[in-house]
């Protein structure tokens, strides 16, 4: 396994939610150096990722908010429209912020 692929299997597994103390013994056990594995784990290319997500959750949590404000100014405040805007928002901000939580543990 080459460094790009040991890169790629290690990030698969902590975004399965796999504990990187386990990963990193288990790949100890099948013969690769603490430095590779070290160095794999702490790929720039991984972090890259986590601040993407980041810049996802800030345009989603702002599109979420503007469809409330928006939906809000047109229903002249009717509390029922306005009401379900706000759930809506809120569902799909929740539902990002639990991807985002499940896709990143370490």
């Amino acid at each position: 396994m080459n460094s790009e692929e040991l890169r790629k299997y290690i990030r698969k597994k902590l975004r399965a939610g796999y504990p990187a103390g386990e990963l990193e013994n288990e790949l100890l056990s099948k013969g690769f150096e603490k430095e590779t594995i070290r160095d794999a784990m702490n790929n720039p290319k991984h972090q890259w990722d986590v601040s993407s997500t980041r810049k996802n959750m800030l345009a989603i949590n702002g599109a979420c908010l503007l469809f409330v404000t928006l939906s809000v100014a047109i229903s002249g405040l009717d509390p029922v429209i306005s009401g379900i805007a706000g759930l809506i928002a809120v569902a799909v901000m929740l539902i990002a912020l639990s991807n985002q939580k499940t896709s990143h543990k370490a």
